[in-house]
């Protein structure tokens, strides 16, 4: 592809949709920066840097799914052709390139030591579970051509049948029992296409503009958060409360599912300008 044709490309995504991705990358690095962060929290009493601890966790999980949801709303459009394979082999190889890199910097830092079994890992990331979400969106966009002639054959009343079926069993279950209910990554990430699917398909709520969305999204985001401050707070006194203060933030979660689609609802009704560097930087 020349530099011209990349350009365009770049010069013709919608930069409210970019926008979003940015902010979903930031939440998502925030979130592991919590995560894998090795904190330790004293839980009998309550600290700034704790409630600011969880309030960034739950942020992660909303990135994620809006990067599913963004996908499913433009790739629901393909009904013509199955996968391309030069966008799978990029794919693969990005996440190769990264794999490796991340080893043997691991191997320098002294952080692992040298393993040849692990090399074959590496070598080959998404069959192996390490890299989660490379290998649950390599499937999906596998499968997705044949998602699409499913979701584009049933009436508007069937696919929302489909859809209260799915977030019942994989999101609403969840959330109550905070187990899994005969699901994996992959099947979550089905749940999140047909969602956005149908977005893209029979379009949006009118009545409903960009700012009523971001402030459903805030509702959610403040109900959700003093959730976990209140288990927090129940910590205090039983300290086997205090581990549940985060038990509504898994991706399945409905009130992360709630967040991330009324976000993307946000942004998808919100119309910005064209803008160069918003698009040059979500295309990293």
């Amino acid at each position: 592809m020349t530099k011209y044709m990349q350009s365009k490309k770049t010069m013709y995504r919608n930069s409210s949709i970019e926008l979003l991705r940015i902010i979903s990358m930031v939440m998502i690095m925030f979130h592991h920066f919590a995560y894998h962060g090795n904190f330790e929290w004293n839980y009998n009493e309550i600290t700034i840097p704790h409630l600011w601890y969880n309030f960034i966790l739950m942020g992660g999980k909303v990135g994620v799914n809006i990067f599913v949801l963004i996908s499913g709303f433009f790739l629901i459009e393909n009904t013509e052709r199955l996968f391309q394979p030069k966008k799978l082999l990029k794919f693969w190889g990005q996440v190769v390139f990264y794999s490796i890199t991340t080893y043997f910097l691991s191997i320098v830092l002294q952080i692992n030591n040298f393993d040849i079994k692990q090399i074959i890992k590496i070598c080959f990331p998404i069959t192996y579970p390490g890299w989660w979400f490379a290998s649950t969106y390599f499937m999906l966009y596998l499968i997705h051509p044949f998602l699409n002639k499913l979701l584009h054959d049933l009436n508007k009343n069937v696919y929302q049948y489909l859809i209260l079926l799915l977030v019942l069993c994989w999101s609403i279950i969840p959330t109550l029992t905070t187990q899994l209910f005969e699901s994996n990554s992959l099947l979550w990430f089905i749940t999140l296409y047909v969602i956005a699917g149908y977005a893209k398909i029979y379009g949006f709520n009118e009545r409903l503009k960009s700012k009523h969305y971001f402030f459903l999204f805030l509702i959610v985001l403040v109900c959700s958060y003093l959730i976990s401050v209140s288990f927090l707070v129940l910590g205090t006194k039983r300290n086997e409360l205090a581990v549940h203060a985060i038990d509504f933030f898994g991706m399945e979660r409905f009130p992360i599912l709630l967040m991330a689609l009324f976000l993307f609802m946000t942004f998808a009704k919100l119309k910005i300008k064209y803008n160069k560097w918003i698009n040059v930087i979500a295309s990293a």
